[in-house]
């Protein structure tokens, strides 16, 4: 046989010997890695869950062991808004991701005993936990709104949460409720010190709004707290106001200078006394937006010291009473660290007088 022959057998036989897969034996390899992947997709997803459970816990164990640190060093605990926005200091400054559950999907992850300030040597009462509000009310709503607050976004319809002896558990709802037993009101939530967990003058810190301060506009640097009022004169002295600190760097709260104050955002709800129509009023310096309800309903721009003292009102805006309505207020300071800077929001209605806005008639 020629080698030409010979080379042309050889070809012929390793085409045949590298032939293609059969259809069945395409789809017994597909069905075989089917079932493969149905094997280990649920237990990776699984695994992921659990890891984000425990990134979650963790988180509250380092708040725990910060809370521990606040009380150390100041010999009293921390106000439900330094243990929601504040303690990262407490840990060396490394706060990180401290407060961001990453089973959470907006930027709140938890929420706080409105009177976590109080808690003396009661280990099992809760401190934070999983929530979508950053105050989880033991008292003064109801079952719904509170189911409404928590958020169990955990294996099995559960919340992590951190106690104040510095232990994380998962609860479920119904275990942590304070609307449906007084056992549980007493035992996980309410200190036995006198507290109302909407008056600050007892050491109460569940009402006010959510506070962020920026040393830009609505940018930059930001600063996050519990405010309990929106009448803020900060930097107003020479106008004959208390001064109001700012939590942002360069703050001075002796009068004119605003430090690097460029803007503020306070948010949450609002609830009027009464079902009436009431007219809001603001002054400030320089330019605020206040919403109610989803709808604007005021808009200044002011300038100069007649200017900025001076109150614009709004149109009319009925209200239901008891009925907690969202609020937002923008504030901008055109020229930070150059002038002072306040808002003021005030509403009156038939049977009220005019009046800033209390805080038991705002929650975060």
């Amino acid at each position: 046989m020629s080698n030409i022959a010979q080379r042309s057998n050889h070809l012929s036989f390793s085409h045949r010997s590298r032939r293609a897969f059969t259809v069945p034996e395409m789809l017994a390899v597909v069905a075989i890695i089917v079932i493969v992947l149905s094997i280990l997709l649920p237990s990776m997803a699984g695994a992921r869950e659990t890891s984000k459970t425990a990134q979650c816990a963790n988180n509250l164990h380092q708040l725990g062991l910060a809370l521990r640190q606040f009380t150390a060093q100041r010999l009293k605990n921390p106000n439900s808004s330094e243990m929601l926005y504040d303690m990262g200091k407490y840990l060396g400054g490394a706060e990180g991701d401290m407060y961001h559950c990453p089973k959470a999907t907006g930027t709140l992850s938890y929420g706080v005993n409105p009177c976590v300030s109080k808690l003396l040597g009661e280990g099992a009462k809760v401190v934070l936990l999983d929530a979508k509000e950053p105050v989880v009310h033991y008292d003064g709503t109801n079952s719904t709104e509170w189911l409404g607050t928590v958020a169990p976004r955990h294996y099995g319809h559960s919340m992590n949460v951190l106690a104040y002896d510095g232990s994380v558990s998962l609860q479920k709802p119904a275990e942590l409720n304070p609307y449906t037993s007084t056992e549980i009101l007493n035992n996980r939530w309410k200190p036995v010190a006198l507290c109302d967990p909407r008056d600050p003058t007892t050491g109460g810190g569940g009402c006010g709004c959510k506070a962020t301060y920026y040393t830009g506009h609505f940018g930059g640097t930001s600063a996050t707290r519990i405010d309990p009022t929106l009448h803020m004169p900060f930097g107003g002295a020479f106008l004959g106001f208390n001064t109001w600190n700012i939590p942002l760097p360069g703050s001075n709260t002796s009068g004119w200078d605003t430090g690097s104050f460029g803007s503020a955002v306070w948010t949450g709800k609002i609830r009027a006394d009464f079902t009436e129509t009431f007219t809001f009023s603001v002054a400030c310096d320089n330019e605020v937006w206040v919403t109610i309800n989803g709808q604007q309903i005021l808009h200044r721009s002011a300038g100069g010291v007649a200017g900025v003292t001076a109150y614009q009102d709004s149109s009319p805006v009925a209200m239901t009473a008891g009925q907690w309505v969202p609020i937002e207020v923008r504030l901008v300071e055109h020229t930070p660290g150059s002038s002072p800077s306040h808002v003021s929001l005030k509403w009156v209605s038939a049977s009220m007088p005019q009046t800033t806005v209390s805080c038991a008639n705002l929650r975060p």
